[in-house]
This record gives C-alpha cells, structure tokens and sequence, in this order.
C-alpha cells in the first residue's frame, strides 16, 4: 500500500510510514483507512486518488517549488545586473568617444582669423584671432593702477589677453621675469586648470618692432584631460603690459601655424 500522506510504497501491515512517520490508521477489515481532508488542506498539501483499489497519492506541495523560485529570481537579478553594467559601459565608453572627437575637432583654418583691436588705458593691441574677446576690468593693488582680462576657450583652443597699468615704473628688462612668474601661476595655483610640465625658458624677440619676451611650455589640461602647448607673449609699452597666452594641441602642426599666424600680427600703439 501507499502512505497517504507522502505518497510512498510501504508494507502493507505498517503503522507508520516509514518515509514521513505519520501513522496510518486500519478499518475493520484491515485496510488502509484514509482520512477525510477538506478541499483547502487538499489543494495546499496532498491529492488523493485511488487506482485499481490501491491508494494513489500525488503529493504537491506548494512550499516545495520555494526554493527553485527564490534561486530563479536571483539569477535574475545577476543577469539584470550585468546586462545594465554592460549598457552603463558602452554609454559611458561613447560618451567619451563623442567628448574626445569634440575636443580635436576644432578647425585651425586661418581663414578664421579676423583682426581685433583692444584698448589698454594708455595703448592699444591690436592682433588676428578666431575670437573677440570682452576685456573686463580685474582687481587693482598698490602697484596695478587697472588690469583688464579676457579669455575664449573653444574645444582645444584658449586664447588669453591681459593689459596691467603699473602705477609705478617697469624696466623693460624685467618683464621676462614678469612673465616667468606668470606661467607659474597657470600651474602651481591648487585651483590651477592646468599642470605645467616642463620648465619655461623665456626668450627675447623682436615682434612688429617691439621687443617681446616669449616663452612656450607643455601642459596637461585637467578640463579637457589632455595636452595643450601654452604659447606666452609679454610686451610693455608705457608701463602698461600687455600678456597673451595662447593655448594649442601639442604637436599639431596645423594649430602651430595657426598660432604662429597670430603671434606675428601683434601690434601694441
């Protein structure tokens, strides 16, 4: 015979099923007596059914099918998860593919160069560039009379300009170490945009008749995270200095000549 709880072949004289240990109750005759179980108890736990005058028990339990279902739901959610950090991934690698085309995508043509005029308070510079710039005027000391300050940054293009009235005399000589100090602020600042990486080795030259200090140093733009060439130019002209930066892709030959074009148009009246 078959227990009728678990459903298991046991002797046909047991008390108790061997299996699950429930006892198993005899009629007069000497059968299997089952017991009477309302339809909750039968669609939760056991089904009976009696084939060929022996008892046929289908066991289904519900509580069973826990386990699978709890071990379905986490590989779900592994996979859920892995396919979301793939997408994140490839979301993230685009975007800086699209940032990094953006940023080399500038177009170093001089036929974008236009000549631009900017009045200091006793000279004006005047020089081509892709940009017009809007001086603004800067905070003054004891020793700066007026400063004024513009700056156009597009992709991998800067260009700087500023014009400092000295209240007191400047020697022309000096403004090599004026400039020395200069492009040490562009770097050793905490808050400084850029990471000077070489030392600067300032030159004399002579730029549209005017003596000039010029200097050009490799730096690594944290903004863009990457390489530019900072090209530095100083000329003093009645005490008032006027300081361009321009800053360029590392070799690019293309931003070179641009920035070459420049330089040679400046002009300070």
């Amino acid at each position: 015979m078959f227990c009728f709880k678990c459903g298991k072949q046991i002797p046909d004289d047991s008390e108790y099923c061997l299996f699950c240990g429930v006892k198993i109750a005899k009629n007069d005759n000497g059968s299997e007596h089952i017991p009477e179980v309302n339809n909750t108890s039968i669609s939760s736990t056991n089904t009976v059914v009696r084939e060929n005058n022996n008892i046929n028990v289908q066991a289904y339990n519900n509580n069973s099918t826990r386990p699978y279902k709890k071990i379905g739901k986490k590989i779900g959610k592994k996979i859920l998860y892995a396919i979301v950090c793939i997408v994140s991934f490839f979301i993230v690698c685009t975007v800086i593919a699209l940032v990094s085309v953006s940023m080399k995508s500038y177009d170093f043509n001089p036929d974008k160069l236009a000549v631009h005029t900017y009045k200091g308070l006793n000279t004006t510079l005047t020089m081509q560039g892709p940009f017009d710039l809007q001086m603004e005027k800067g905070d003054t000391s004891s020793e700066i009379e007026q400063i004024l300050a513009g700056r156009k940054d597009e992709k991998n293009f800067m260009q700087d300009v500023f014009a400092v009235k000295y209240k007191n005399k400047i020697d022309n000589n000096k403004i090599g170490n004026i400039l020395f100090s200069r492009v040490l602020m562009y770097g050793n600042d905490t808050d400084s945009r850029f990471i000077i990486t070489d030392t600067p080795v300032i030159k004399e030259e002579n730029i549209g008749g005017m003596k000039a200090a010029t200097t050009a140093v490799k730096a690594y733009d944290k903004h863009i995270q990457n390489k530019r060439t900072l090209k530095f130019i100083t000329i003093l002209k009645e005490n008032e200095l006027w300081l361009i930066c321009l800053g360029y892709p590392s070799d690019d030959e293309a931003a070179s000549k641009f920035v070459t074009k420049m330089v040679d148009s400046i002009d300070v009246k």
